[in-house]
Order: structure tokens, then C-alpha cells, then sequence
């Protein structure tokens, strides 16, 4: 992330309680230019957090403390502008 030194409370790991469905984790995961969403199992926990990236490439990635664990499926979407063209 970019500037992220003008609150000391500002810049963390955030998470939230999740249990697994069938073995399973569910994940929606939306990314606009500064904000990222997650929703666990569809609303059970939900992230919302500020970013401020410091370059044109974004990256995510996504860890687990189980070393078992495996993403299994991964699908993209490209959300459309809320503005008029």
C-alpha cells in the first residue's frame, strides 16, 4: 500500500471469525481503485477496508495458517462504472 503512515491506527492485518461449510470457505472478494471487500460465506463475516496503492499493478494474495488448505476455484469479474459514459 502507499501512504499509510498518517494515523498509527490506520495500517493492520484485519480478520474475521469463519468456519468452514462442508470443509469449505466461500470468499467474494471485490477490489476498486481504494477499497477492498470481502465476504465470508456469503455475509456471515465481512472485511471493508481503505488501500492506498502506490502503483498501477494491483496484487492480492490470499494466505492460510492451515498448511492444508487450497484455493480451489478462482473466478474474475470486471465491475462495471456506476458513471454515465
Amino acid at each position: 500500500s502507499g501512504n499509510v503512515d498518517f494515523h498509527s491506527a490506520f495500517p493492520g492485518r484485519h480478520d474475521a471469525p469463519a468456519r468452514l461449510v462442508d470443509g469449505s470457505l466461500k470468499l467474494r472478494i471485490f477490489v476498486d481503485r481504494s477499497t477492498i471487500e470481502v465476504f465470508v460465506n456469503d455475509g456471515e463475516a465481512v472485511i471493508s477496508d481503505r488501500v492506498f496503492p502506490s502503483s498501477q499493478q494491483p496484487l492480492i494474495e490470499a494466505f492460510c495458517g492451515d498448511e492444508t488448505a487450497k484455493i480451489t476455484n478462482v473466478q474474475l469479474h470486471q465491475l462495471k462504472s456506476v458513471w454515465r459514459e
